[in-house]
């Protein structure tokens, strides 16, 4: 799957960048000035681009204030169909970044080494893009022989399919759990280290990158 990432820096508090995202006003100001819809989460913006039929509808997944937008589109041209767009916000200064892609190569080839290299950058836990094990797992190969493992944020679940949960997080903790057993069996890791490890994937990771 095509994955397209910006990153860019606004010189206005993130109230306002939010208000660009999240009311029709905002979005008539930057994107098409022909928009109208309900911009709150569960909602649908319809997006016209110079000609009386709908450009696009986009379907609000997510609307937290200040911090994350979230679309899906349910109509529209062909191949726009089913993608989803997010923005999530941060605010400058004592930041962290937090890195997540749609192509799995993408970890070893350019984030893996941004990651271990720049002290504000961390990855993403892949279970929303490599939702498998198996692709859990190549994770762990393709991103921390670069980046380490305390460059990344552990694992964290969106609350979308609540009962499934905890199931999600068995599965990630079985599968970082085997690939440290690897590393001991191969002589890479203590035991003790190992343990440790698994702590701070199972919650330090997540609560530090989070500010929890």
């Amino acid at each position: 799957m095509a994955d397209i990432r910006h990153r860019v820096g606004i010189a206005v508090p993130p109230e306002e960048v939010y208000a660009a995202l999240a009311t029709v006003e905002g979005l008539s100001t930057w994107w098409t000035r022909d928009v109208d819809g309900d911009p709150s989460s569960g909602g649908k913006l319809s997006f016209r681009f110079g000609g009386p039929d709908t450009g696009a509808v986009m379907e609000v997944v997510a609307a937290e204030p200040e911090r994350h937008v979230g679309w899906r589109c349910v109509a529209g041209p062909e191949e726009w169909l089913g993608t989803e767009i997010t923005f999530d916000l941060t605010s400058s200064g004592a930041m962290t970044i937090i890195l997540f892609t749609l192509d799995e190569t993408t970890f070893s080839r350019e984030l893996a080494p941004l990651a271990g290299h720049y002290p504000c950058l961390r990855l993403g836990p892949p279970w929303w893009f490599l939702d498998s094990p198996e692709g859990m797992m190549r994770f762990r190969e393709l991103a921390t022989e670069t980046a380490g493992f305390y460059n990344t944020v552990g694992f964290n679940d969106d609350t979308r399919a609540f009962l499934s949960i905890p199931a999600r997080h068995d599965v990630a903790r079985r599968v970082d759990c085997a690939f440290l057993a690897r590393l001991v069996i191969e002589h890479r890791l203590r035991e003790d280290e190992a343990f440790e490890v698994a702590h701070e994937l199972t919650y330090g990771l997540v609560k530090k990158a989070y500010r929890l």
